[in-house]
């Protein structure tokens, strides 16, 4: 037979063997394991004196006593002797184990021990007939042709010690000698996940995971002599759940029959009053499906509970709902959270399990039921806990009593009391009393006791604070969920300790992508100013607390409340009734939610909901919805999703300020590049403020990872059976299926949806729907459920992406699927940007998503904020794009949409800009030849509040005056007729439209007077308000009427140029702004030399006010026409001079002269004013060429102090001339700085001088919004 497996293969075989050994021993006192020590054999176990030899000796065949021989007389290393067998018999505390793959024959069966075999010599002899025969084969000589001299004294050796011994001999040393056969790889990792399981409490999903990092333990240290124990027991502390059976539980008699309720029925659901141990029952019971193997976790939030139980794995999983409608208060869906968990039931699994454990206070209000005795869910009733037996009850009395220090004869009395049935008292009531059996006195009374057991969280939250206890439970409160623990360091930084720096606020909201030059240094993690550290009243509060057992320790030294009672007391000392407790919670909530721990932030943001129940009963409403706010910048997608989720369940009951931002708070959770996401303690962090390698960005882009690269992932996601993968390892497969998006198949799929962050659930939903897939109806459902506007946005983007590849079923699906989370206001605001760009190949291909588009744009439209920031011209675009792709039909129902989409945001009081009301043009153009497909939307569009919809609207309504109704075009005269205070706008806006109907003319112009006359005509005719209106309309002044100016030119600018040429007509600013405006220089010229001398200083003034209002814009032909008017020389010099006292405004550089001014003359006279430049840049060269560069550089800024430079550009030729980039200039460069920012001072004096704060006043009449 084959003796030994080799290669890899054995090695990997040996490993396990040596992890199995270690998951057994790990606990034991003493206990060492070494792996492969001083170069022997696979590992040695060591433990009171005794030592465990364990080798693993693959082979094939039968294992029989030959085969026995030759492992005994292994020798050692290059030497004759020190073979195995001497080892045995020499030293009486030495056992030995044989791992074998084979079966052992009938002779060395009597050898063969259990797995679980505890080291000890066996009662029963191998028998004298074996243990001769053993001894014959040990003697024997090797089989070699031509042995070494090595060879021939290791077989004289062997000879040697068989004649020196008897088969009694031989049998004694036997008993310590074990064969374990028939395991393989598979085997013994199914052993391995056994004692995971059942020992060490790791959920089975997690074993794989487990036992992969438990390899790499063993491979590093063999031939170390190191004892490996610890760090496998740092792995499993690290992995498992802990056991989930309460400690010290007491059973009440009903355990078994709610265990057989579970595993019949599926569902187990308990309830009772608060303190009832329905939590203790509910995880007692779990923790016997614990140990046969079942993945168990313990949830409060029913969506992660039916996320848990859908994975579509062969395991069996178990869920342990507490408190999903609310424990200490009742969470502000319950009735929504009811429903989903009715739906979870009824769609159970038959290989999954459920229970639930809620208060029955929140459980009656949510069903409006008056009592619980008659409630079921789909026929599982609730089981009550509320009744207590006497002997229960005085069974924890006893228990409890016997973990304190309290007199007998109090012990005795509530025992007797409760037996008797004279104090009637909850599990949890018990407890306390014993935790606070000091405040009982004597006489001991019934009603006293009572008292004390009874006592209110808000009571004991009061005994706190007289402690001096309150800011610790304060801190606990706000930094825990009864899921999540908080560590000693998290806990002192929530106390004050460790600087005043928020580690998990970004100080960037940016990435930054470098391009070129070295690599650029890692970024280090955010971290706190100092390491916090409790303080010596905090360590003695939280002893006290433990000592009490009102806190109790998990793994990693996080602690937590023992009881959801001590919790609400917790809450309790959170008040906020004066100024000083209400800063005191908002510094402990911010620094929770900001803190480094990406635990403690997501527990703070899951207790917003209780802590700003408190704020609106104190009368502060907006004070949490603030903070939540701020909590969308943190470092932690999870925080941001946890706080998004918060505003929403409150968006009704905001200020519509705080309701306006929801467009923000969506962009604020979508981001999805798993690629660049940061980790910190498994807990995502977006990367802002990190410089990336552009080079690395762009192999990441165009170089998904290969799959040999994730194998390890891509096998955890897409094994069958029960499997855990972290998720940061969830994002590196992503990465993956990104590039081939065919290999991400349902069984990954389904696991990747079950991750709590949504933007790993975004990226799988995006890759899902690049592809035609079928028969996925279930991650479909799951997808279509899913309310993460990311999630939503990635839907879309997905699905126009493989939109050319999808049959015509899938489309309709997904269509379907797409529309309907569009109808959230959310999931609208995220989709917008993109929907806006399905006319942009870059985005849909060339063969477009029209039929999608069709679809879902209504949607979105009928469900967006108003407030969502997207590019209105886009909207426009991709609506006029459509023309052609899509049926008029279907373009009509996305105008509606819009104008329903208009109808709230004027409705809001926003104001909405030339492309959001340009739909009536496109609408008209869709319908042209169909006007009963717009049937009634024109009168509506028409209604639309305020004046700058219906100035758009009227204009755009008239240029199709043509295509119009009859009833439409009376519409347009009844509103242009009107009495509205914004009536001239609306005429103006017609009149200088593109195309005006000559009916229009005729209704709003004089009679006799049409827009053919000459423009002295109309200029002369015109009414002097209406002709205003038509100038402001036409030049677009103000600002608010700039997008819809210089229309019909012909017509409106020969009227302006007659204006412009009247310096006396009240219309002339108007006129002159419109026209400098153009910085057309020639044409200003014309205007100055056609008005004349008389008006040359006129036009100087508003030459200067253009030129410091403008950067460039010089126009220098039409400063020369001015210069040109003057009588004389001085006059030129002194008109000259009053544009010179503004040349720091109207100069940026010394070079900008030659782009000013054309005469010579007036060249020498502005270099006069600039002699300080000159004369700090000819002495900035000559310091540049000395060797004392630096000191000769800070006396010339001395001297500056004397006499500055004007002009903004001389500073940075100084920077440039004197600034050496190989030395150390930071006093220099300081100074330089300060003169250049006091130039920006005085430049921004003198434009404020001249030009003031004039802005131009809203059209007289226009009615907001």
């Amino acid at each position: 037979m084959t003796i030994n497996v080799t290669g890899p293969k054995k090695y990997d075989f040996q490993d396990l063997v040596c992890i199995a050994f270690g998951l057994r021993s790990v606990h034991r006192t003493g206990a060492e394991l070494l792996i492969e020590p001083d170069g022997g054999e696979d590992c040695e176990l060591r433990e009171n004196g005794a030592v465990v030899e364990i080798q693993v000796k693959g082979a094939e065949g039968r294992f029989g006593i030959k085969d026995l021989a030759d492992y005994l007389g292994h020798p050692g290393k290059r030497v004759a002797g020190n073979t195995l067998l001497e080892r045995l018999l020499a030293d009486s505390s030495r056992f030995v184990v044989l791992v074998l793959s084979s079966r052992c024959d009938d002779a060395t069966s009597a050898l063969v021990q259990p797995f679980g075999w505890k080291e000890s010599q066996r009662d029963h002899s191998f028998g004298i007939a074996n243990a001769q025969a053993l001894l014959t084969a040990f003697a024997k000589p090797s089989r070699e042709k031509n042995p070494s001299k090595l060879t021939k004294a290791r077989d004289q050796h062997r000879a040697t010690i068989a004649a020196g011994l008897t088969p009694d001999l031989l049998n004694i040393a036997l008993q310590r000698l074990a064969l374990i056969e028939r395991l393989d790889e598979i085997g013994l990792t199914s052993v391995c996940d056994d004692i995971l399981v059942r020992i060490h409490d790791v959920p089975k999903d997690r074993t794989s995971d487990t036992i992969s990092r438990l390899r790499d333990v063993i491979k590093t240290a063999k031939g170390l002599a190191a004892n490996v124990l610890p760090d496998i027991a740092r792995i499993l502390d690290a992995s498992s759940a802990g056991s989930l059976s309460p400690q010290g539980y007491i059973e009440r008699g009903d355990e078994a029959h709610w265990e057989d309720t579970l595993s019949q029925s599926k569902v187990l659901l308990l309830t009772g009053r608060p303190r009832t141990g329905k939590s203790d029952a509910a995880r007692y019971v779990a923790a016997k499906f614990q140990k046969l193997g079942y993945s168990v976790r313990v949830l409060s939030d029913v969506k992660e509970a039916e996320r848990f139980l859908s994975e579509p794995s062969s395991s069996q999983r178990l869920a342990v709902l507490d408190d999903p409608l609310g424990g200490t208060h009742t969470e502000p869906e319950h009735v929504k959270m009811y429903q989903q968990l009715e739906d979870l039931i009824g769609h159970l699994r038959h290989d999954r399990r459920l229970i639930v454990s809620q208060s029955q206070e929140q459980l009656l209000v949510t069903t409006g039921a008056r009592d619980a005795s008659n409630l079921d869910i789909d026929g599982h009733p609730w089981h009550d806990l509320s009744d207590f037996r006497a002997a229960f009850s005085a069974r924890i009395w006893c228990q409890e009593a016997a973990l304190v220090a309290m007199p007998p004869e109090l012990a005795q009395f509530v025992n007797d009391a409760l037996s008797s049935g004279k104090l009637v008292l909850d599990a949890g009531s018990i407890r306390h009393l014993a935790r606070h059996y000091a405040k009982a006195r004597v006489p001991y009374k019934v009603g006293q006791i009572e008292r004390i057991a009874h006592e209110r969280a808000s009571a004991l939250a009061d005994v706190w604070k007289a402690e001096g206890l309150q800011a610790l439970a304060r801190s606990l409160a706000i930094g825990t969920t009864a899921m999540e623990p908080i560590s000693e360091m998290e806990l002192a930084f929530l106390l004050g300790k460790g600087g005043e720096g928020l580690p998990g606020m970004p100080t960037s909201n940016f990435t930054v992508t470098q391009i070129g030059g070295d690599p650029p240094e890692p970024s280090p993690d955010p971290d706190y100013d100092e390491k916090p550290k409790l303080d010596q009243t905090a360590l003695v509060g939280l002893d006290a607390f433990e000592t009490r057992r009102l806190i109790s320790y998990g793994s990693s030294e996080s602690v937590n409340f023992a009881h959801a009672y001590y919790r609400a007391a917790g809450e309790a000392s959170a008040g906020v009734s004066t100024k000083k407790q209400v800063e005191d919670a908002l510094m402990v909530l911010t620094r929770a939610l900001f803190c480094r721990s990406g635990a403690t932030s997501k527990a703070a943001a899951r207790n917003l909901d209780w802590i700003h129940d408190r704020f609106v009963r104190s009368g502060r409403p907006n004070a949490i919805p603030e903070l939540a706010e701020r909590g969308l910048e943190s470092y932690f997608p999870a925080t941001r999703d946890l706080c998004y989720a918060f505003l929403m369940r409150y968006i009704g009951e905001l200020p519509r300020d705080f309701q306006a931002r929801l467009p923000d708070w969506v962009i604020a959770i979508q981001r999805r590049d798993v690629a660049t996401m940061a980790w910190r303690e498994d807990e995502a962090c977006l990367p802002l403020g990190r410089t990336f390698s552009g080079a690395e960005r762009l192999e990441a882009l165009l170089f998904p990872p290969e799959r040999e690269d994730v194998l390890t992932e891509l096998n955890l996601l897409e094994a069958p059976e029960e499997s855990y993968l972290r998720p940061q390892g969830a994002c590196r497969a992503l990465s993956y299926y990104k590039g081939e998006p065919f290999a991400l198949g349902h069984q990954a799929m389904s696991r990747l949806l079950n991750y709590g962050e949504g933007f790993i659930r975004a990226t799988a939903a995006e890759i899902w729907f690049s592809v035609d897939r079928s028969a996925d109806d279930d991650i479909l459902r799951q997808l279509n459920a899913d309310d993460h506007p990311a999630v939503a946005s990635a839907m879309l983007d997905g699905a126009v992406k493989g939109w050319p590849t999808l049959s015509q079923d899938r489309r309709a699906r997904l269509i379907g699927i797409i529309s309907a989370q569009a109808s959230s206001p959310a999931a609208a605001a995220a989709m917008m940007p993109n929907l806006v760009r399905f006319d942009r190949i870059e985005y849909t291909g060339p063969a477009g998503a029209w039929d999608l588009f069709a679809a879902v744009m209504p949607s979105a439209l009928d469900a967006l904020p108003a407030t969502t920031d997207f590019t209105e011209a886009r909207l426009f675009n991709v609506v006029m794009e459509a023309r052609g792709k899509i049926a008029p039909e279907l373009l009509t129902s996305i105008c509606e949409s819009w104008l329903h989409w208009l109808e709230r945001l004027t409705g809001e009081g926003l104001v909405p800009d030339d492309f959001s009301l340009g739909f009536v043009d496109l609408l008209l153009d869709i319908t042209n030849g169909k006007p009963e497909l717009r049937e009634g939307r024109l009168a509506r569009a028409l209604s639309l509040p305020g004046s700058s919809a219906s100035y758009v609207v009227v204009s755009d309504i008239a240029e199709h005056w043509e295509t119009l109704s009859d009833t439409e075009r009376e519409l347009l005269k009844d509103i242009l007729e009107s009495s509205r205070s914004d009536a001239v706008w609306l005429k103006a806006s017609v009149l200088t439209s593109s195309v005006v109907p000559k009916d229009l003319e005729h209704l709003l112009l004089p009679a006799c007077l049409t827009l053919d006359d000459p423009p002295e005509t109309l200029l002369a005719d015109i009414p002097v308000e209406l002709l205003t209106a038509c100038i402001q309309a036409f030049t677009g002044q103000p600002s608010r009427l700039w997008n819809r100016a210089h229309r019909n030119a012909a017509v409106w600018q020969p009227v302006v140029d007659l204006i412009v040429r009247r310096p006396d007509h009240p219309l002339f600013e108007l006129a002159w702004n419109a026209i400098s405006g153009t910085g057309k220089a020639n044409i200003v010229r014309q205007i100055i030399e056609d008005c004349g001398p008389q008006h040359a200083e006129l036009f100087l003034g508003l030459l200067i006010k253009h030129k410091v209002g403008r950067v460039g814009d010089f126009m220098p032909q039409a400063w020369s026409a001015v210069l040109d008017q003057a009588p004389d020389r001085d006059t030129r010099t002194e008109w000259l001079s009053r544009a010179l006292i503004y040349t720091t405004v109207i100069l940026e550089d010394l070079g900008d002269l030659e782009l000013w001014l054309l005469d010579e003359g007036d060249k020498i006279i502005a270099l006069h004013i600039l002699e300080p430049d000159i004369k700090a840049i000819m002495t900035s060269r000559e310091v540049s060429e000395r060797e004392d560069r630096l000191s000769a550089a800070l006396e010339l800024l001395e001297q500056f102090n004397r006499q500055l430079p004007r002009l903004h550009g001389t500073y940075g030729r100084i920077q440039r001339l004197l600034t050496d980039p190989n030395e150390e200039n930071v006093e220099f460069n300081e100074l330089l700085e300060k003169l250049r920012l006091n130039n920006l001072a005085l430049g921004s004096k003198l434009k404020k001088h001249l030009l003031g704060e004039k802005e131009w006043p809203e059209p007289i009449g226009w009615m907001h919004p």
